[in-house]
């Protein structure tokens, strides 16, 4: 068989590897195949949420009561937050949290990436650390289509903030 044959079966082959890709991010899999953001993320856009919602100061265990984190949990991602700006802490017996800014100004994409990091879909995209054994194949051709997958998922992200 010739080179040229190879080529096409590979090219097919990532093709379709993407197509199957695509389909798991776009339609819930019954299997439980889906592809989803970490539970700390989750954890953390319900904190600020609920912030959010509250429009008060609120104690760590008064957050991990209305949101249903752990309190261990919920001081975790409350230092991240806290260290990226997004809450303020008060120290005290009156101490507690707060939004640091106003609640429209909070994208649901800046508190997702606070806490997962950049949105990439593919580590060849987003890792610079990240050596690819097949540069010199045909893999790297399907770079372009995942950075504006993640593009597209990252604006969706950031037009969502918690006044709405």
């Amino acid at each position: 068989m010739s080179d040229g044959w190879l080529d096409k079966m590979t090219a097919l082959y990532y093709t379709y590897k993407v197509y199957f890709l695509l389909r798991r991010v776009a339609a819930a899999d019954k299997r439980g195949e889906n592809m989803y953001i970490t539970l700390e993320a989750d954890y953390a856009v319900r904190i600020v949420d609920c912030l959010a919602q509250h429009q008060m100061r609120m104690d760590a265990k008064s957050l991990s009561a209305a949101t249903g984190v752990t309190l261990r949990f919920a001081l975790k991602i409350l230092r991240k937050l806290v260290a990226e700006g997004i809450v303020r802490s008060y120290k005290g017996t009156q101490g507690g949290y707060e939004l640091a800014r106003p609640a429209g100004e909070i994208a649901l994409g800046e508190v997702i990436e606070i806490v997962e990091g950049p949105i990439v879909i593919s580590r060849c995209v987003g890792d610079d650390t990240f050596q690819c054994s097949r540069v010199e194949k045909c893999a790297c051709r399907f770079n372009k289509t995942y950075t504006e997958i993640a593009q597209l998922v990252r604006e969706h992200l950031y037009a969502v903030n918690f006044e709405q």
